[in-house]
């Protein structure tokens, strides 16, 4: 099977994910070897996204912290990186575990040091924008809920996903006021 770029890579590292967190004879991983470039082959952002997803501080299905010898830190590490097909999959990361942002934000490397604290510019900027407004919430249609001469109370929709005990995906808004303030100025 020829393993190069694109589909071939990507369906190749699936087959094998539950190898991709094994360290090799010079105590590297799949991701440090993209990492430092040592990979002899051009690696795509989805290739590293599925690598990142499988180096995620906790369970992708259940969402329970996994020990550190699993995941081997490869999502603290990938947000430290600058290249941009790394910084791509950090955002698909994010985009795909949004409601766990925060999680991702405070995981930590082995010297305790948070990943919103290392992140490279790139993917700090990815990590701030899933942690505030601009991306977690969409506007509710329709006029402001309320209006007077000092204040504007906005609602916006915040729609996550959620497991449910037949193993469907149920969907669950959640409404939440924006309060805001203006004065005329003279």
């Amino acid at each position: 099977m020829d393993v190069g770029g694109g589909t071939d890579l990507l369906s190749f590292v699936l087959e094998h994910i539950h190898t991709v967190n094994e360290w090799d004879y010079d105590k590297d991983t799949v991701l440090n070897i993209i990492f430092t470039d040592k990979a002899r082959i051009p690696v795509g952002v989805d290739v590293i996204a599925a690598l990142l997803e499988n180096a995620l501080p906790f369970d992708r299905s259940t969402f329970e912290q996994v020990e550190e010898s699993v995941h081997k830190f490869g999502w603290v590490h990938g947000v430290q990186q600058e290249d941009q097909n790394v910084v791509d999959a950090v955002g698909l990361v994010l985009d795909r575990f949004q409601e766990r942002a925060l999680d991702l934000a405070k995981a930590e490397d082995e010297k305790g040091r948070r990943c919103l604290d290392i992140a490279s510019p790139a993917c700090k900027i990815k990590i701030l924008k899933k942690l505030y407004l601009h991306e977690r919430y969409d506007l509710k249609p329709g006029p402001a809920e309320h209006r007077s001469a000092t204040s504007m109370v906005i609602f916006f929709l915040l729609t996550t996903e959620k497991h449910s005990t037949i193993s469907t995906l149920t969907e669950i808004t959640w409404c939440v006021a924006l309060p805001t303030v203006y004065s005329k100025w003279p």
